[in-house]
């Protein structure tokens, strides 16, 4: 598995885009417990957060949003649900 901060491919992905875009809870939180950066974006111009919430990932979204770090990045979208 490609560390937290590198991109993965084409569009650019990191570990924790990947695990946001499948919804995968267990692995957002490992990710974020070893500081993976929430704010990277891809090719497309997606954060993590962007694709858990495209993706309807409500759970990643609640565990992504109770990261001190994202406080300041578009919780807004959110607001939509």
């Amino acid at each position: 598995m490609a560390n937290s901060g590198g991109f993965v491919g084409i569009v650019q992905n990191t570990a924790l885009h990947y695990a946001c875009l499948g919804g995968h809870v267990e692995a957002v939180r490992l990710l974020l417990d070893r500081k993976g950066d929430v704010t990277l974006k891809n090719t497309y111009d997606h954060s993590p957060l962007d694709l858990a919430i495209d993706n309807l990932h409500h759970d990643v979204v609640i565990t992504m949003l109770r990261d001190k770090r994202l406080i300041s990045i578009r919780v807004v979208q959110c607001a939509a649900w």
